[in-house]
């Protein structure tokens, strides 16, 4: 009895399974990026934006949204999920 080759593509095709995974991670409030000038062959802040906020100020609340896709072949049951902040 001959074994028949069995193809690449069938090999891989992927299990039935959900597959999820983060796809960016969104901070909240958003901020003006730097403005940079290099007009004169150094990078220097755009005249007028050296005051602007760029970041959270000390003890300001955030929100920090992950939007996740399911890259799988079926749908996904309600999954928990953890985030946790390392202060160190």
């Amino acid at each position: 009895m001959k074994e028949t080759p069995v193809s690449r593509a069938a090999q891989a095709i992927p299990p039935l399974l959900p597959d999820l995974s983060v796809q960016w991670i969104e901070r909240t409030p958003r901020y003006q990026r730097y403005c940079v000038d290099y007009s004169r062959g150094l990078p220097e802040l755009c005249a007028g934006t050296e005051e602007e906020q760029r970041f959270p100020e000390p003890g300001e609340i955030v929100t920090w949204t992950a939007y996740i896709a399911n890259q799988g072949r079926v749908a996904s049951p309600a999954v928990p999920a953890l985030w946790q902040v390392d202060r160190h």
